[in-house]
């Protein structure tokens, strides 16, 4: 599904430059640093997580001929972040005033704030039927000793509850900007983005719902039974929503670039 619409985007680009005797580019290797300012959002929910919708940053790419490669870091808020890596192609008409259209393709990554949610696994809230039951056929000594063990990666849980990460699987820019003065240009820009992003806490949430059904194997327990499910719900125990990872999202920026 996504194949055909790459391919479309390359092949129109290609066209572009092949067309084109005005574009602007002065060299066939050029490199550039630029900062932002960056209103960003998406059809996941991942993004209003971040304290703010607006961001601040900074942006670097170098251009050998038709390739272009870049990458973005936005702060957006204390501790907050998002990261991207971009490899595609652009073409650029105008001198002074100067106009871009690209399509990229690149991994995310995005780090939220610290979760205020208490972590670890609490199981003093089964009922006490079922906290006996676990209890024998784990081979617990006591509630303690099966919180120890069914508290699955701990602190890495809490690290990657911070996270989301995946790849933009295409990803449309259009931009203008105006030359300042040599090397130096204004501009602003839109970016429109196909994505898969999956969060950290999706991530764990899966591997915990694996433990818990081999958990429950090893010690002969019907993994659809009332104990198992009570387990999941204790430990945040849940599969990956495959439907939910992809999306889109999108970016508005105004930026002043220097080339190199």
């Amino acid at each position: 599904m996504i194949g055909r619409p790459s391919r479309i985007c390359g092949l129109v680009l290609l066209a572009a430059l092949a067309s084109a005797p005005g574009l602007a580019r002065a060299d066939l290797v050029r490199g550039w640093v630029e900062g932002r300012a960056d209103l960003y959002g998406g059809s996941s929910d991942l993004f209003t997580r971040f304290d703010n919708r607006i961001g601040l940053g900074v942006e670097g790419g170098l251009e050998l001929f038709a390739i272009t490669l870049f990458g973005e870091a936005l702060m957006m808020g204390t501790d907050q972040w998002l990261l991207t890596a971009n490899l595609g192609m652009d073409v650029s008409f105008g001198s002074s005033v100067r106009f871009t259209i690209g399509g990229y393709t690149g991994p995310v990554l995005m780090v939220f704030p610290e979760s205020q949610a208490p972590s670890g696994t609490d199981l003093s809230g089964l009922p006490p039927e079922q906290q006996q039951a676990l209890l024998v056929a784990g081979g617990y000594a006591s509630l303690d000793e099966a919180e120890a063990e069914l508290d699955l990666y701990g602190e890495e849980e809490d690290d990657l509850g911070r996270m989301a990460f995946g790849w933009n699987l295409i990803r449309a820019r259009a931009a203008v900007d105006l030359r300042l003065m040599p090397a130096v240009y204004l501009g602003v820009a839109g970016q429109v983005g196909y994505h898969l992003l999956v969060s950290g806490d999706d991530v764990a949430a899966g591997a915990k719902n694996e433990a818990i059904d081999k958990f429950a194997k090893s010690n002969g327990i019907d993994p659809s039974s009332e104990l198992v499910g009570e387990l999941r719900t204790a430990v945040g125990a849940r599969p990956v929503d495959k439907g939910s990872l992809d999306g889109f999202n999108y970016d508005l920026h105004a930026y002043i670039r220097i080339e190199l």
